[in-house]
Formats: structure tokens, sequence, C-alpha cells
């Protein structure tokens, strides 16, 4: 339990009030129901239609029942666990954890200080710099640009390299569909099983919308398998004022809270027929 005297003396800065919040809130509802998300994936279209969204051929207008539904699904923690099934973070409000970045396409060599293309053994010798810093709590196996290996497997290597040197809960973004359905059967295996997975996930993976109100058919393949496999997904926008976005920061956080929201309802409907279609199965 947290005490007043640390809510109450940590110095913090907040850039919009509760009301900005709510207006940008509203202004996300609005546009999300009126002008709607670009979305061409047939399976998440179909779900959403049967959910009650507008379905215009690749235009779908998401109602704003539909995203404060997501909204009150999502849960409000998500905890990590390490490769021994100990949780190790809890993503949940006032909690902040420190990672490793290794998606890099150039390093400076340690030994030799030249800039060079970054390979699979940087990556390992960064995942036991970060294993052994009490400070770093996960990492990130984003292995795009171990430049030795062929582009088609980079990912899986990199996961090869995380897994075999730090115990810590990891990240991990994959190149494509295929490329994380062998990712996450590589974590099923390191977990003991899928449903080990679910109950305890031990990473989280990155996908993301195009800015503005675009989901691609990739970005819509990664979010429906993390939502099939119940693991964590970031699905996070890059949205950049005054050129996929507006130009001003108001506008910038509506469209980009859209990417997100949409996201979260495509999720959330994904989800959601997965248990319906599993509760008719049982006897």
């Amino acid at each position: 339990m947290r005490g007043n005297a640390v809510a109450f003396n940590t110095p913090n800065f907040q850039v919009l009030s509760k009301d900005q919040i709510k207006q940008i809130h509203w202004a996300t509802l609005h546009v999300l129901e009126r002008t709607g998300v670009r979305l061409t994936h047939p399976k998440a279209r179909e779900i959403l239609h049967d959910a009650g969204a507008h379905v215009e051929r690749d235009l779908v207008r998401i109602p704003a029942a539909l995203v404060e539904e997501a909204i009150r699904s999502a849960p409000s923690s998500i905890t990590l666990y390490d490769r021994h099934g100990q949780p190790k973070i809890h993503l949940e409000d006032h909690r902040v954890h420190f990672g490793s970045v290794v998606d890099s396409p150039f390093i400076l060599d340690p030994y030799t200080r030249q800039l060079r293309t970054l390979v699979a053994a940087d990556i390992r010798l960064m995942t036991l710099m970060g294993d052994y810093c009490p400070q770093i709590d996960f990492i990130s196996a984003w292995g795009g640009s171990a430049s030795d290996y062929p582009a088609a497997v980079r990912d899986q290597i990199a996961f090869r390299m995380v897994v075999r040197n730090t115990t810590k809960p990891f990240g991990t973004n994959a190149y494509d569909a295929r490329t994380l359905s062998d990712l996450l059967e590589m974590q099923a295996i390191v977990a003991g099983g899928y449903e080990n997975l679910r109950q305890r996930p031990l990473t989280y993976h990155y996908s993301e919308p195009t800015s503005p109100l675009v989901h691609t058919d990739e970005a819509v393949d990664k979010l429906l398998l993390c939502a099939d496999a119940g693991v964590p997904l970031v699905y996070t926008p890059m949205t950049t004022a005054g050129g996929t976005g507006p130009a001003t920061l108001a506008g910038t956080l509506v469209i980009s809270n859209a990417d997100c929201l949409s996201g979260l309802v495509i999720h959330n409907c994904i989800t959601r027929e997965r248990r319906l279609s599993t509760a008719a199965c049982l006897p």
C-alpha cells in the first residue's frame, strides 16, 4: 500500500488538466465514430461489423459504446514474469520500469571504438550487461539489426541470444506474422506450454498502427496472434505533429489516442469472440 506522504511529496509534472484529458477523450470518440479508421483486414472487419461497428469497404466507424467497452475490458494491471515463473514487472499506475534497447543498425564497438553494423554477438553481450545491472528490469530482444544472419530469421536469432543470457522479462519485435508465430512458439517452449505462457507471460510484443488512422494487415495480424495467445502487446502509434498528425499538440494527442483505442477495440472484439467460441465448445 502506498502511503500518502509518498504520494503527496513526490514531485510530478502534468501537462494537461483532468478537464483537458476528458476533452481529448471526447474528441477521440468523435473521430472514431464520425471519421473512422482504415482497415483492410477481412477478419478484423467482419468481427467489428458483428460487434456493431459501421463498415463500408475498408472504412470502419466505431461507435463510442464499443470504445468504452474496450476500455473497461482492459486490465488495470499486467504482470510480466521471469523465466523461473516469478513475478518481476507490474505494469500499473505509478510504476516505472527501465529496460535495455538492442534494436540498432550500428554499434560503437567497445573494444575497437569503431562504428560498425550490429551483429548477433552484440545482442548477447548487451543482454548479459542488462542481466547484470539491477537497475535494468527487462531486456528488448529486437533483433532486426543482427546483420550477420538472413533477414527472415534475425528476430528468432535475437530471441535465442536473449533467452539464453538472461532470466529477466523481455520484449520482442517481429518482422511479420510468420516471424511472430515462431517467437510465440519459442516462448511457449520456454514457458512450458501455451497455457503457462498465458498465465505467466515472460515477454511483451510490439506492433503499431500507421498514423493517421490506418491499421495495416501486418499490424492487425500481429495483434490477432497476441490476442489468441493471451500475451501482452504494445500497440503504439508514431504520430508526427504536422506530418502524420495535426500540427497542434491537442490534435496529435487525439489522433494518437484514436489509433491506440481502435486497436484496443479490435483486440477486445477478438478476445470476446474467442471466449464465446470456447464457451460454445464446452459440454
